[in-house]
């Protein structure tokens, strides 16, 4: 084994794969398939009490409306991923709380899925802060349209609201019944 993570390893420096600006797929998910991933989540409210959710349909998420967020790269700051997410999900930057509304382990439980995906990203450490978007006219594909990407404001948790983000829906029910 030690040969063939040399060999990684190898390789990684031929194809100049520079974890601090992220490992690509397949190797992304081979790592998440043994270790924790680390990412933010980005609770964006408007003036009025709506949340902005993002459309997801993946084989390792699914399908429904999710909390925007990424995944924290090798030696990048939380800010950094904030900002970058931001600007790549939705089109605008987001000022933000630097401290977590939230902070919640998630870790796949369904054996069928497990086998399926081969236990890639089935074990994640959530960060979730609060978030004002910078320029709202900005905002890419603000349409509710459920399309991946699309975004859409909403002042309820929606049914469709994607099942592994479960651990947010309680925090969503909190917040639009105030």
């Amino acid at each position: 084994m030690k040969k063939e993570i040399y060999n990684l390893r190898a390789q990684m420096n031929i194809e100049q794969i520079d974890p601090e600006n992220g490992l690509g797929t397949d190797l992304f998910l081979m790592v998440s398939s043994m270790t924790p991933i680390v990412n933010i989540d980005m609770f964006i409210t408007d003036e009025t009490g709506r949340v902005l959710l993002s459309w997801r349909d993946d084989k390792h998420c699914g399908q429904g409306w999710h909390i925007p967020g990424g995944c924290l790269r090798f030696k990048e700051t939380l800010d950094r991923r904030i900002h970058l997410t931001a600007l790549n999900e939705l089109g605008s930057d987001v000022s933000y709380d630097p401290r977590p509304l939230l902070v919640r382990e998630n870790i796949a439980t369904d054996e069928l899925t497990i086998r399926q995906n081969h236990n890639e990203r089935a074990h994640f450490i959530s960060l979730l802060y609060h978030c004002r978007v910078q320029d709202a006219a900005a905002l890419k594909d603000c349409d509710g349209k459920e399309i991946v990407g699309h975004l859409k404001w909403f002042n309820r948790l929606p049914e469709n609201f994607i099942e592994i983000q479960y651990y947010y829906c309680g925090f969503l029910k909190n917040w639009f019944a105030k």
